[in-house]
Parts: C-alpha cells; structure tokens; sequence
C-alpha cells in the first residue's frame, strides 16, 4: 500500500464531493483580476498615469468581483463569459445570416445585447451541469490513478470509480436544486 495512492483516493473523493469550492475560487479569483486590470487601464486613459488612482481603482474593482464571484460564481462567470461572446462574435456574419444587409450603428448594439441575453441564459442554466461534471471527472480520475496506484483489479477500480462519479454528480445536482 503506497502513501501516493492513498492520497490520490481521498484527493479525489474530495474534489468529487466538494470540488465546486475550488470552481467558485478559480471564477472569483479570473473575474476579480481581468475586470480589475480593465479598471486600471480604463482609468489610466481617462485620468491619465496617476499611479495610485490607477492600482486603487484596479484593487477595488478586483475586491468587487472577487466577492462577488466567491457569492455567485455562476452568475458572474455566465455574465463574463456571455460578454466575451457578444463583443468577439463577426456582426457581419450573423446580420448575413439574419438579414442579409450590413447593420447600422444602433443595430449592431441592439443585436450585441441580443447575443449577450441570449448567451447569458444559455451560460447561465449550463454552468450548474458543467461545474458539477469538472469536479466529478476530476475527482473520479484522481480516484482511478489512486486505485490503480493500491494496485487493485481494473475491473474493481472501474466500478468504484463508476459509483463515485455517479454519486457525487447526482449530490451536487440535488444539493443545487435547493
């Protein structure tokens, strides 16, 4: 029995079971930062190269999203994500397949927020399904490389692993629910 496999099994049964911590703190963390960085560079064009305006509005737009994040991840990470989308879709491209003619300029921003709506619900009702599958296959597969290190069956490690997904999936997903 090595220690590495021991540690790898519980790894993995805690990354299946309580893995979405590590999700909300990853989206915190990717929100607080980009949305910080944009702060400082917005406010440095706007008041020019204040040193301290630039770091404090950055921090506080950081601290801002970084809680926020931590609170609810799913609708901050659905809103950056819907916003990505909306500003680097081609409008020519959709307003061809729409229309057929080239959009104006309150078009193009009428059909931007429609994109950023509908992207926003897409996200937004995918993104309980898709944390709970990253930290479900993450933990299963932390939890297989464990067992096969113990030098168990295939066979067995499969079914436990097969279990484990099943379960900590279904968990999270009834635990949301709420």
């Amino acid at each position: 029995m090595s220690v590495e496999g021991v540690l790898l099994v519980l790894a993995g049964v805690f990354i299946a079971f309580w893995g979405h911590f590590f999700i909300r703190l990853a989206v915190g963390l990717i929100s607080g930062l980009w949305l910080g960085w944009l702060a400082s560079i917005l406010t440095t064009h706007l008041l020019g190269g204040h040193t301290f305006t630039t770091f404090l509005a950055g921090l506080v737009v950081f601290s801002l999203f970084f809680v926020l994040g931590l609170i609810k991840h799913r609708f901050v990470a659905s809103f950056l994500l819907s916003a990505v989308i909306a500003y680097y879709v081609p409008l020519e491209t959709v307003t061809e397949f729409l229309a057929g003619s080239s959009p104006n300029e309150v078009q193009s921003i009428l059909l931007r927020l429609l994109i950023f709506l509908g992207m926003l619900i897409i996200t937004y009702t995918a993104f309980k399904l898709l944390v709970g599958l990253i930290t479900s296959s993450l933990g299963s597969l932390l939890l297989y490389v464990g067992l096969v290190e113990l030098k168990t069956t295939e066979v067995i490690a499969l079914l436990i692993t097969a279990i484990l997904f099943l379960t900590s999936l279904t968990w999270y997903l009834l635990k949301r629910k709420k």
